[in-house]
């Protein structure tokens, strides 16, 4: 990253309190995102590699100068299906273990998330 869009980076995070950083990345792993802290700001690369990338990235980052309503409610749509198979995806994870600690600690871990989503809302 360039040294003034680095400072510019490191002044929103100080002046507005911004606290996550996204970025594109090349992953050789079957993850859809990594998470890496980096002085006071927790970076999340989206892996460009994944197939979610391509059917809700792509398709939501693109689509602020687009004026035919038609695409953009195609749009919206393959977006809404893009985050329920997702949700498919972590429902057959957690289906698919052994009851036992393991199944208990996935299930943890999706009520957490779920109560910090909640509070990422109720900020906005």
């Amino acid at each position: 990253m360039a040294e003034d869009e680095a400072g510019e980076k490191a002044e929103n995070v100080l002046k507005y309190g911004q606290k996550f950083e996204f970025f594109k990345a090349d992953l050789a792993s079957p993850e859809f995102f990594s998470v890496r802290p980096k002085g006071g700001v927790i970076l999340i690369g989206l892996n460009t590699n994944h197939p979610a990338y391509e059917h809700l990235v792509t398709l939501l980052e693109g689509g602020e100068r687009e004026s035919d309503v038609t695409v953009l409610r195609t749009r919206l749509r393959q977006s809404y299906e893009g985050l329920k198979l997702l949700l498919e995806a972590w429902a057959r994870y957690e289906d698919e273990l052994t009851d036992g600690p393991r199944k208990i600690r996935a299930q943890e871990a999706r009520l957490n998330w779920g109560m910090v989503a909640r509070q990422f809302f109720q900020e906005s």
